[in-house]
């Protein structure tokens, strides 16, 4: 499945033009609760499956200095990662929408939401791979 995620402008990311983020080295390990058998779960969606999902992330200058993301994941781990991005979309329009007023507009295009859902779910993703050590014996 080709996934299209996001394109934004090295200003919006922090991501200098030509480089895009290192995804590679995320610890690979399915994180859990301290040794219980129900995964951590980002945005109703196992944590595992969404750091799957960023191996399969490829990045690419486009026009103006733009980065460009794009994906070409199998479904069972491209579909989690949508859902959790959409999801985070929502919380992030909603907390845009608390904002309007009286001579404050909209404060984010869509595509700025989108991007910046996007650099919340890996931060979130690489939070919960990070708080949760390993156990004893296994490596990260």
């Amino acid at each position: 499945m080709l996934v299209p995620c996001v394109a934004s402008t090295p200003k919006d990311t922090g991501v200098r033009s030509g480089v895009g983020p290192d995804f590679a080295n995320l610890p690979q390990r399915p994180p859990t609760f301290d040794g219980m058998s129900q995964p951590i779960t980002l945005q109703g969606e196992p944590v595992e499956t969404l750091r799957q999902f960023l191996g399969y992330i490829k990045t690419s200058q486009g026009r103006n200095g733009m980065v460009r993301l794009s994906a070409d994941a199998p479904g069972d781990i491209a579909a989690p990662f949508i859902r959790a991005v959409m999801r985070r979309q929502a919380q992030l329009l909603r907390a845009d929408a608390d904002q309007i007023d009286v001579g404050h507009g909209e404060s984010r295009t869509h595509e700025q939401r989108r991007a910046d859902a996007f650099v919340d779910l890996g931060a979130g993703i690489d939070a919960a791979l990070n708080y949760f050590p390993p156990s004893q014996g296994s490596e990260r």
